[in-house]
C-alpha cells in the first residue's frame, strides 16, 4: 500500500528538515501493530508536541504520506501498511469530522443539512 521507493526518494527531497525527522522514524512504526504514541514520536524527532502534529499533517496533506493514528492499543502513528488500517483511520477520521461540522452547525445556528449546503457552495 505504501508509494513506490522512487516516488517516496522525489518527495523526501521536497521535505523540510522537521518532515524528514519525523518521516525516518515513522518507517519503524508501518503497520498499526507498531504503533508510536505521539509523544515518544516528537520527544525522538525533538519537536514539541504540537509542533510534530502540524508536522505530520504536512506529510498527509502536501505529500500524501500515509501516516495512521489509532486511540487503541497501542496507541499512536504509524505508516498506514492495508487497506484495513487506511479504512479503519478513515473512519475515525470522518467521525472526528462530522462532529466538528456538528459544532459548527451549532454555533451558526443551522441545521446540519444547512451546514452541507453552505460547504458544497464553498467547495
Amino acid at each position: 500500500m505504501s508509494a513506490p521507493a522512487s516516488q517516496m526518494s522525489m518527495l523526501f527531497l521536497e521535505m523540510t528538515p522537521d518532515e524528514k525527522a519525523v518521516w525516518r522514524i515513522l518507517q519503524d512504526h508501518r503497520g498499526r501493530a507498531r504503533a508510536l504514541t505521539g509523544e515518544a514520536l516528537a520527544e525522538r524527532a525533538g519537536l514539541p508536541w504540537r509542533e510534530c502534529r502540524d508536522v505530520m499533517k504536512s506529510l498527509i496533506e502536501a505529500h500524501h504520506c500515509r501516516i495512521g493514528s489509532a486511540p487503541g492499543r497501542p496507541p499512536g502513528y504509524f505508516v498506514i501498511e492495508t487497506p484495513g488500517e487506511a479504512l479503519e483511520c478513515c473512519r475515525v477520521l470522518r467521525g472526528q469530522g462530522l462532529s466538528v461540522l456538528k459544532r459548527a452547525a451549532v454555533l451558526q445556528g443551522v441545521s446540519l443539512r444547512e451546514l452541507f449546503g453552505q460547504i458544497a457552495l464553498e467547495v
